[in-house]
């Protein structure tokens, strides 16, 4: 299925997809905010993640740590998660695969 939050002044539009692949349940989360430096999208889900400028001027708290327990949770049921954008100030697009069976 398909859902769409319509635009706000402070919010981008979000689309959020699901869809069976062979063995596995896909969801993706695609925004149009504030992107991510194609440099930092390998250490997303590391612990050692920091929010770069643009995400530290919109939220006061938080530093990255949510991104990493979400990655070990998926990881210990055997899913996958990964994030895309084409840069800054174009989006980001993240997707979750679980499998179907365990």
């Amino acid at each position: 299925g398909k859902s769409q939050i319509p635009k706000t002044e402070q919010f981008s539009q979000i689309v959020i997809q699901g869809k069976k692949i062979n063995s596995f349940y896909q969801i993706s989360i695609k925004d149009e905010g504030i992107g991510i430096n194609p440099e930092e999208v390998p250490s997303l889900f590391t612990k050692y993640f920091e929010r770069g400028e643009q995400a530290q001027k919109l939220y006061a708290t938080g530093r990255g740590i949510g991104l990493f327990i979400a990655a070990r949770f998926i990881k210990a049921l055997n899913g996958k998660i990964w994030a895309e954008s084409r840069g800054i100030g174009k989006g980001a697009t993240f997707y979750v695969e679980m499998p179907l069976t365990t």
